[in-house]
């Protein structure tokens, strides 16, 4: 079975067993060190990955309701969503719908950026505190709540 494997190979894939400290029934452990190919990294996020930000009062559609602007930072391929909520406090997370024009339909809780600069995002419901947090994620990053 290990014809063609080298003394150094074999060491790295043959566990060496040992009892288990404090055990009585001959219980056995071994430790193996997994190499998957990659290392793993959280991923780093421009200013935590969230900020709080107050609204700018906007006209919205005619005949609508007025809106709330939010400029943000723009980072390119995170995905941002917004909170109505940046206390957290007992009221909790509260996800708001919105719109990328200030006339356009509400329609979407997240948007993924496609360049660097700023964005504007639009709300129909004021903060609850006055504030908004904002929430941006690398791709691939947790999709729930943050």
């Amino acid at each position: 079975m290990f014809g063609t494997v080298t003394a150094e190979q074999r060491a790295s894939i043959i566990l060496n067993f040992s009892a288990v400290p404090g055990t009585t029934t001959g219980q056995e452990q071994a430790t193996w060190d997994f190499v998957s190919g990659f290392t793993p990294t959280e991923p780093i996020y421009p200013g935590s990955g969230s900020l709080v930000i107050a609204g700018t009062i906007v006209a919205g559609p005619a005949g609508g309701h007025r809106r709330y602007r939010l400029t943000v930072p723009a980072y390119v391929n995170y995905t941002y969503e917004i909170y109505g909520n940046p206390t957290l406090a007992e009221l909790g997370w509260r996800a708001l719908p919105f719109s990328l024009t200030e006339t356009g339909a509400i329609d979407r809780n997240k948007h993924t950026a496609s360049a660097e600069g700023s964005l504007n995002f639009y709300v129909e419901a004021p903060a609850t505190r006055g504030f908004y947090a904002v929430s941006f994620r690398v791709p691939g990053a947790n999709t729930g709540t943050p």
